[in-house]
C-alpha cells in the first residue's frame, strides 16, 4: 500500500511539472510575440530594452517555480481535508518522544574506563522500564518492564571506587534480558537504591507479588506505590531527590 501511494503520488507530481512547463513555454510565447511582433517596444534603448526583457523573464520563471511548488505541495498532500499524513506522522512522533522524556526519572551514560562518558551505551529509567541502547551507527534499544526484575546488587571493583562508579546486576525473569548489568555507572548506590524501589512500586501496582515483596507491616502499599513520584532534582545529578535520602 506505501508503495501503490508513492506512486500515484509521483504520478500527480509528474502530471504537475507538465502543466507547468507547457505554461511556462506558452507565457515566453506570448511574451516573444508581445515584444518581437507588435513593436510596443522598438522606442527603448537597445540595450535597456534587453534588460527589461530579461527581467520580465526571470519574473515569468518565478512564478512558474511558485505555482509548481504549490501544485506539488497539493499533490502530494492526501485528500482528507488537506491533512498531510507524512506531517501527521511526523508529528506524532515528536509528541512520543516528548512525552517519553518528560517521564524519565533518570538517563546516563555508561563510562569508559577513566569515567568520561564517552561510550556509546545509555541507559534510561522510568517508573514501568529501564531501558539500554547501545551503539551509534547500528544501535539498538532494549527495554525491560521492572515487575520482571528479581534482585539488584551493587559491585563496586578497585579500579572503579577511584573513579567514583559501580556496576548494578540485575536477575530478571525477562525471556530476552535474562541477567545484566548496568556497567561503569556514576552514583551507582543511589541509582541503586531508585531502581530497587521503582521496582518495588512497579510489583506492586502490577500485583506482582512474592514472598519478599510484600511486607506484614500492615501499610497498604498499593496505595504508596500509585503516588506520584516528585521528581525535584535540586541538586542537579539527574537522580530525583526522593531517592537520595
Amino acid at each position: 500500500m506505501k508503495f501503490l501511494g508513492f506512486i500515484r503520488r509521483s504520478l500527480r507530481v509528474l502530471v504537475c511539472t507538465v502543466i507547468v512547463a507547457l505554461l511556462c513555454v506558452c507565457a515566453f510565447r506570448a511574451l516573444d510575440y508581445v515584444w518581437f511582433k507588435t513593436g510596443w517596444f522598438n522606442t527603448l534603448d537597445p540595450w535597456y530594452m534587453q534588460l527589461v526583457y530579461w527581467a520580465i523573464q526571470a519574473a515569468i520563471v518565478i512564478v512558474v517555480l511558485v505555482i509548481l511548488i504549490i501544485l506539488v505541495k497539493m499533490a502530494m498532500t492526501k485528500k482528507n481535508g488537506g491533512i498531510d499524513p507524512e506531517k501527521q506522522k511526523a508529528d506524532a512522533k515528536r509528541e512520543v518522544s516528548r512525552v517519553n522524556k518528560e517521564s524519565i526519572l533518570w538517563s546516563a551514560r555508561k563510562r569508559n574506563a577513566i569515567g568520561l562518558p564517552w561510550t556509546f551505551t545509555k541507559y534510561s529509567l522510568d517508573e514501568d522500564r529501564l531501558y539500554i541502547q547501545t551503539g551509534l551507527l547500528n544501535s539498538t534499544e532494549d527495554e525491560i518492564r521492572l515487575y520482571r526484575i528479581t534482585d539488584v546488587t551493587l559491585n563496586h571493583g578497585l579500579w572503579q571506587k577511584l573513579f567514583g562508579m559501580g556496576t548494578i546486576h540485575c536477575d530478571s525473569s525477562d525471556a530476552t534480558m535474562k541477567n545484566f548489568n548496568l556497567k561503569n555507572v556514576k552514583k551507582s548506590k543511589e541509582v541503586k537504591n531508585m531502581l530497587s524501589e521503582l521496582v518495588d512500586r512497579s510489583r506492586i501496582r502490577n500485583r506482582v507479588f512474592t514472598t519478599e515483596s510484600v511486607s506484614g507491616d500492615g501499610h497498604d502499599h498499593e496505595m504508596e506505590s500509585n503516588i506520584p513520584i516528585d521528581r525535584t532534582d535540586a541538586d542537579g545529578d539527574g537522580i530525583p531527590d526522593a531517592f537520595e535520602r
